[in-house]
Formats: C-alpha cells, sequence, structure tokens
C-alpha cells in the first residue's frame, strides 16, 4: 500500500515495546486528482457511519485538504 499525498510529518513510537513500536505518518493531498477523488469516494462512506454530522463533499474539487494518519508497522523488515 503506497499512501496518496506528501508525507507531512513523521514520528516513531520509541517507548513502546520492542514488539509494539511503530511509526505514524501524516500525508496530505487535494481531492482533485483522479485517484484522490476515488480514495475519497470511498472515505466518505465510512464517514457517513461513522462521524455523526458527516456530509458527502463534491468532487473533484482542489479546495478540499485532506489529511491521512497512517500507523505503519514493519513485519520482517517491511513495512505494512
Amino acid at each position: 500500500f503506497q499512501p496518496i499525498g506528501t508525507l507531512v510529518h513523521s514520528e516513531k513510537n520509541e517507548e513502546a515495546e520492542e514488539t509494539e513500536k511503530s511509526e505514524f505518518r501524516i500525508h496530505h493531498f487535494t481531492a482533485d486528482t483522479p485517484e484522490a477523488t476515488k480514495y475519497v469516494q470511498r472515505l466518505q462512506t465510512l464517514v457517513m457511519w461513522m462521524i455523526e454530522t458527516g456530509q458527502m463533499i463534491g468532487l473533484p474539487d482542489s479546495s478540499w485538504h485532506v489529511l491521512t494518519l497512517y500507523d505503519v508497522e514493519e513485519e520482517d523488515g517491511n513495512e505494512s
């Protein structure tokens, strides 16, 4: 899996035990490219179920800035 957008921030959890260490990454993108539009459409479905006041947005739209948070874990030297 390759996240959409530009890496904005990355932080490793150094205080966790060795087996639980992970890295958190924040990516930024706008919802105006075909790849981003498809991804946001999938996210919107989740938003409608999980956020009480969540609403659909018109796509594609470059005025929407999307930040996504990923918890990256390494398994056998490979990121997952």
